[in-house]
């Protein structure tokens, strides 16, 4: 679901990344650790690149 979520909205949609994170707090609410590490450094990698693009835009920086 979460992958065809991406697929459909894109990756850097806002519904997109929350239900990325959430997938990534469900794998470590099941002891799933090894399977969240890696999703959830690509989740916070992407909400770290949109907040600076959002603040450059505000900003009128590019």
């Amino acid at each position: 679901m979460v992958a065809d979520g991406t697929r459909l909205l894109g990756p850097d949609h806002p519904d997109g990344l929350t239900a990325r994170a959430n997938l990534t707090f469900l794998y470590g609410q099941a002891d799933r650790t090894t399977s969240r590490i890696i999703p959830e450094e690509c989740v916070l990698a992407d909400q770290r690149r949109l907040l600076v693009d959002q603040r450059r835009d505000r900003l009128g920086r590019n």
